[in-house]
């Protein structure tokens, strides 16, 4: 969970740097578990093509899939205390160090693009 946090962390700082004063920690759980999903999704269809070969999977059943992530996520914070307690926590050090959210978003997007390269990704 530790990456997770320092990605929501990243995001977060990056709201507030660019001047979002509305909603910076909602924007940044949204995006995390948007990422997350996409993740979550390819390990799903990559067990049910392996298993069952062809298959379709409607928008409602993505939805219904990525809704759990996202409360998961803020469900995860409000025991935290929030964005802000988690943002305090970590050191600019640490963040350098760690993943950068952009790349782990092209990361996630092309997992999804090379499922459906391969035929796993469904219509």
């Amino acid at each position: 969970m530790r990456f997770f946090d320092l990605q929501l962390t990243k995001i977060y700082r990056f709201y507030i740097k660019y001047g979002e004063k509305d909603v910076p920690a909602y924007l940044s759980v949204l995006l995390l578990s948007l990422f997350q999903s996409f993740n979550l999704l390819s390990i799903i269809f990559i067990g049910i093509s392996l298993t069952k070969g062809k298959f379709s999977y409607t928008n409602f059943q993505i939805i219904l899939t990525m809704l759990p992530v996202l409360i998961f996520n803020l469900v995860r914070l409000s025991r935290i205390g929030g964005v802000e307690k988690l943002n305090q926590k970590f050191k600019d050090s640490e963040l350098q160090s760690s993943l950068n959210p952009i790349v782990y978003f092209v990361l996630s997007l092309a997992i999804l693009i090379l499922l459906r390269i391969v035929g796993w990704f469904p219509l």
